[in-house]
């Protein structure tokens, strides 16, 4: 796991977003791995339930009336608990095509939750070495398109299980459709300004990142401050969500530091 220094903003209020993060980067995309939007089906051999569970294809299930692959759970009282780790997810034989590497990926997809179960919240892991929690959402409900972002950082470790597969977990109870399910490698090739990358949140989520002791959901959205293009929008659980920006190539040495950014409240509590 790398060591890297980030600030991170405590936020008391469910939805922010923030813009102009101190300095401008310049504009340039990552490339992209691979994109799993169901359109044509869903293929065992890539996408399938682990453990537990069915997966089946909906041709009109997806988001705006596309293909969607459709999660079944299962309920069975197990002697006082249930298969919350019943999981769908890339299999095996496609997570180690895809993920040739360790490092930092970005995840991204939409789900949309017929039927939550005994669910109360969602992660994104890799079975193998052992149960790794690379990310988790506490905001899921049922009857909506819910859409997550987020970068997850793999060890070598983890790549090196014969088993390693990146699967939704803690959702085995649950009935939910997925779709744009997409995994690209956290390359980013803009230049720096005064040692920082993104900072205009032009490039998507690059070098933001959320705290797993205190979850919030991040996306870019359209209409920055200022008149610019995007911003970070995060959706907090609590008044701990916090969302940590990464100083790592800014801060290179003792001293004062001066830190400014533009941040929008949609609503406070």
């Amino acid at each position: 796991m790398k060591k890297f220094l980030s600030v991170a903003l405590a936020l008391a209020m469910l939805v922010s977003c923030f813009a102009l993060l101190s300095f401008a980067a310049e504009e340039t995309n990552a490339p992209t791995n691979v994109v799993y939007d169901f359109n044509e089906g869903v293929d065992g051999n890539v996408f399938g339930a682990h453990f537990a569970g069915t997966v089946e294809y909906v041709a009109d299930g997806g988001v705006n009336g596309s293909g969607a692959a459709k999660f079944t759970g299962d309920k069975t009282d197990l002697g006082g608990y249930y298969g919350s780790w019943y999981a769908p997810g890339l299999t095996n034989t496609e997570s180690k095509k895809i993920i040739t590497e360790a490092g930092e990926y970005v995840i991204s997809f939409d789900i949309y939750f017929e039927d939550l179960g005994f669910a109360q919240q969602m992660s994104f892991c890799s079975r193998g070495r052992a149960h790794v929690p690379y990310w988790y959402a506490e905001d899921i409900k049922a009857g909506e398109w819910l859409h997550y972002e987020f970068i997850i950082d793999i060890a070598a470790e983890d790549l090196a299980h014969d088993g390693f597969s990146l699967m939704f977990d803690n959702i085995g109870t649950t009935t939910a459709r997925i779709d744009n399910l997409a995994v690209k490698r956290n390359v980013y090739m803009g230049q720096a300004v005064n040692g920082l990358y993104n900072g205009n949140a032009e490039d998507g989520i690059f070098y933001f990142e959320g705290l797993n002791t205190a979850p919030a959901s991040f996306v870019q959205v359209e209409g920055g401050a200022n008149g610019t293009a995007h911003a970070i929008k995060v959706n907090g659980t609590s008044q701990w969500s916090s969302v940590a920006y990464r100083l790592d190539t800014a801060i290179t040495g003792a001293g004062d530091y001066a830190f400014s950014f533009y941040m929008k409240a949609d609503a406070a509590t």
